[in-house]
């Protein structure tokens, strides 16, 4: 069962974003997940979240097209965020690169 998480939680997670680099992404705590977001702040896009599946361990989960799908990439919260943010582009429109997409 998953927990929920909070904006301490988010703020960690933007932490490792600002850390290696990428100003242009933000989080914020949803329910059980952390939302990734890009682009403007009146038209937020959250194509990446991570779910809180317990105190140490967190999910990668993916939004194609509306839906969102998992993954099975499962680690420490550190962890995850550093292995996504070669999903985002550096540029400070946001946006997303990669052949995952």
């Amino acid at each position: 069962m998953a927990l929920k998480a909070t904006s301490k939680d988010a703020e960690g997670i933007l932490f490792v974003f600002r850390a290696l680099g990428y100003d242009h992404l933000r989080t914020r705590a949803v329910a059980d997940h952390v939302l990734v977001e890009a682009g403007p702040l009146d038209a937020p896009l959250s194509a990446i979240r991570l779910c809180k599946l317990s105190a140490d361990n967190w999910r990668v989960d993916i939004k194609f097209g509306k839906r969102w799908t998992r993954t099975p990439n499962i680690g420490p919260r550190g962890n995850m965020a550093a292995a996504i943010c070669d999903l985002f582009d550096r540029s400070p429109g946001g946006g997303t690169s990669g052949s995952r997409y």
